[in-house]
């Protein structure tokens, strides 16, 4: 095609009456996590294994690669850290990781990575503290067997059992004490009991020509060093020789009349003295 008035043919390209400009986008599909809840301890004994069970969802459009670590956030220091698993989307599971607690608050921080061709990205985390819990053992007299009488110059065993109800092990020791000369009749070594458990002891004394009004105290050594009374127990261990004077002097004091009326009463029998006397059949 030629255009007239101009020397030589001249071509005719296209012509653009309008336009719109657009993006086309990629859409990726991509795993994501999630720390969806946890649960720690708030506090524990040092020493004691620390558990925190965490779970890991995928809140993503693609299956993906995860793992779950548990870092301490002064020393930067890995306690512990799960394999890598597999989760598809929307899908959640639950893991453990442990740790041993130290002699100090332990603040900690729980993260979820994800792996990725470029190398692993950090997709969650959470941070708590676990704290010291300090050990406070505390004795408990659950049981003792004294003697309820004995004649004078009898041996009297009173046996006992100390039990730690506290948290941590304590050292404690047992003393029977006699309450009328405030003096003590005998005492155990200092002995050890972990938290939780029982010892039994033995103590023993020459019973005196009297009654014997005691007391049975279980003592524990604190950190500063001094002792403190956790528990005690009195008890009184009649004299047999005594009580039985008690009664012939009682006796012997009635009246003939008032014996017979004794002797020939119920079939029950008269308490007399602590003594219980009954008819002769």
């Amino acid at each position: 095609m030629s255009v007239e008035g101009r020397e030589g043919p001249e071509l005719l390209t296209s012509i653009v009456d309008d336009y719109r400009d657009f993006t086309v986008a990629e859409v990726l599909t991509e795993a994501e996590g999630e720390i969806s809840s946890y649960d720690a301890p708030s506090s524990t004994l040092p020493g004691d294994t620390v558990t925190v069970t965490a779970t890991a969802k995928n809140v993503g459009s693609a299956s993906g690669s995860f793992r779950l670590r548990l870092t301490d956030r002064d020393s930067g220091w890995i306690w512990d850290e799960t394999d890598w698993f597999t989760l598809a989307k929307d899908a959640s599971t639950s893991k453990d990781l442990s740790m041993f607690m130290l002699s100090r608050d332990l603040n900690l921080r729980l993260s979820l990575d994800r792996d990725r061709p470029v190398g692993p990205t950090t997709d969650d985390t959470k941070s708590f503290t676990v704290t010291l819990q300090k050990e406070e053992p505390k004795g408990e007299i659950t049981g003792f067997y004294p003697p309820s009488s004995a004649p004078p110059g009898d041996t009297v065993t009173v046996t006992a059992t100390a039990k730690n109800i506290g948290t941590g092990t304590g050292s404690f020791r047992l003393r029977l004490r006699d309450r009328d000369e405030n003096e003590d009749v005998d005492s155990t070594d200092w002995f050890n009991i972990v938290a939780n458990t029982s010892t039994v002891k033995a103590l023993s004394g020459t019973m005196p020509d009297r009654d014997w009004r005691l007391t049975l105290l279980l003592e524990r050594t604190l950190p500063t060093a001094a002792v403190t009374i956790d528990d005690k127990r009195t008890f009184l261990t009649v004299n047999i020789d005594n009580r039985l004077a008690a009664i012939k002097a009682w006796w012997n004091g009635l009246k003939t009349w008032q014996k017979a009326l004794i002797i020939g009463g119920s079939a029950g029998g008269i308490v007399a003295g602590g003594v219980t006397l009954y008819k002769r059949r």
